[in-house]
């Protein structure tokens, strides 16, 4: 069992999910996002952005976690946040249903998802750790490895 620091946890559909706290730059209000053409050249991206946007004169692609799981779209709520979040030198936003808060965990509360034969069957390879809460599971993912082969290239010119 390997200990992880503390994580935001958010919501997507009717699951819970986190990532460290380490990986977060801060948390946005959904705002209007600037679209951007999922097919350019000829090719189109393999995980295409939903959309830009300027956060203090930062543009930065944004990602729909629903759309990168395979879930079902909806319109933003309320409750709708964009995360802030840093993936090795790239910042870029991730919108999540809504934020329930950070948790630091009790070490015996959190489970490694690989065991010595290998990564359980049928899960992400940005799945790294389950935390054990009363009412269910939190699905901790790393965000350097959801993001690996998204693309978020945006030009000076945009």
């Amino acid at each position: 069992m390997m200990s992880v620091g503390q994580f935001v946890v958010f919501r997507l559909a009717n699951s819970r999910y986190g990532i460290e706290i380490r990986s977060l730059v801060e948390v946005v209000n959904m705002v209007a996002l600037t679209p951007v053409p999922t097919a350019l050249g000829g090719r189109a991206p393999r995980r295409a952005a939903a959309g830009l946007i300027n956060v203090r004169g930062v543009i930065m692609a944004v990602f729909d976690l629903r759309s990168l799981f395979e879930l079902s779209s909806i319109s933003p709520t309320n409750a709708t946040r964009i995360l802030i979040v840093k993936a090795g030198e790239r910042s870029m936003g991730l919108i999540v249903d809504a934020v329930a808060g950070v948790v630091d965990p009790a070490m015996g509360d959190v489970n490694e998802v690989e065991s010595d034969r290998g990564r359980v069957p049928g899960t992400s390879e940005a799945l790294t750790h389950v935390y054990q809460v009363p009412d269910g599971l939190v699905l901790i993912i790393d965000v350097d490895r959801l993001l690996a082969d998204v693309d978020v290239n945006v030009s000076d010119s945009v």
